[in-house]
């Protein structure tokens, strides 16, 4: 595997009762921040769980940092910061007994991080964390992940149930993390302005398949809104487009502006507007098609989303 890649899954496959994670084959580089986007019960948490070996695979292999699962997983685990979506196994504890219990697993722990955590996210330091509130048992379970100094941070849903002042220095931190280039952060988040603002890349699930993993900037420059002459029925087998509808003018979907927009012009159909699209809409229209079994959209995203 090469030096860059800080998290490789291959052919991973689980099954939990009537869900199914994927088989999913997948590469995340190193000094990136990668947001796994999904409805609920759409694998984020299963993914997370598998990168730990908390849950075994039923079939593939992963290799973290290097290190593979789970021959090396003390090595791995001790290398990545991971903040779970609920607090388990120091609820009696206040925030600075997690702190020194954790430090004691974890050779790079940060204690002027993790106090600089404390102070910055307003955390009673002699507060019984399983009395306080969701929004500040979150703020905890955060400063833990990062003062353990990883290699990979994987954040579940880190900002829900934060006020927007919280959420802000939160993403800050991150940010700092990511700075020197070594680090990586893998983030499960609803919030696709989160997603706009921090990620590099972007992974979409849905139902424990992976339907695209772009990088965000070129996602969001190739999806686009048009709005052409012509009729859907003929529209619809140009290149690139994902879904035409309507009667004059006919309105596409295209996952490649250029080669689209230049097809059109080839065939004598005129655009008669362009509309950015929001990521969740992307993610909408990367539902239909994988509903409709147009998986040719997917499957060239994994291949060549990514510089």
């Amino acid at each position: 595997m090469r030096e860059e890649v800080a998290l490789s899954l291959s052919g991973v496959k689980k099954k939990a009762g009537a869900f199914t994670f994927g088989p999913i084959d997948l590469e995340i580089e190193k000094g990136y921040c990668v947001a796994v986007v999904g409805p609920n019960g759409s694998g984020k948490s299963t993914l997370f769980r598998l990168v730990q070996n908390l849950t075994r695979p039923d079939a593939g292999s992963i290799n973290v940092l290097g290190l593979q699962q789970p021959e090396q997983e003390v090595k791995i685990k001790q290398s990545i910061g991971y903040m779970p979506d609920t607090v388990f196994g120091f609820e009696e504890m206040t925030a600075v007994q997690a702190g020194n219990f954790s430090q004691q697993w974890y050779p790079s722990w940060n204690e002027d991080r993790f106090e600089e955590l404390i102070r910055k996210m307003e955390i009673d330091r002699y507060q019984a964390i399983e009395k306080m509130s969701k929004g500040t048992q979150q703020r905890v379970l955060f400063a833990l992940a990062l003062a353990r100094d990883p290699q990979l941070l994987l954040l579940d849903e880190p900002t829900a149930n934060l006020d927007p002042f919280v959420s802000r220095v939160m993403m800050e931190e991150i940010a700092r993390e990511l700075e020197d280039g070594e680090k990586t952060v893998v983030i499960a988040t609803h919030s696709m302005e989160e997603v706009r603002k921090f990620a590099d890349y972007v992974l979409f699930l849905h139902r424990g398949k992976l339907l695209g993993y772009y990088e965000k900037d070129e996602i969001l420059d190739s999806w686009k809104e048009l709005w052409v002459e012509g009729t859907a029925a003929e529209i619809a087998r140009t290149p690139g487009v994902v879904s035409a509808e309507g009667k004059g003018p006919v309105r596409v979907v295209t996952c490649s502006l250029e080669e689209t927009e230049q097809s059109l012009r080839e065939r004598g159909h005129t655009v008669l507007r362009v509309h950015s699209l929001e990521l969740d809409e992307i993610f909408a229209e990367l539902l239909k098609e994988h509903d409709r079994g147009g998986n040719h959209h997917v499957a060239s995203s994994v291949e060549t989303g990514r510089s």
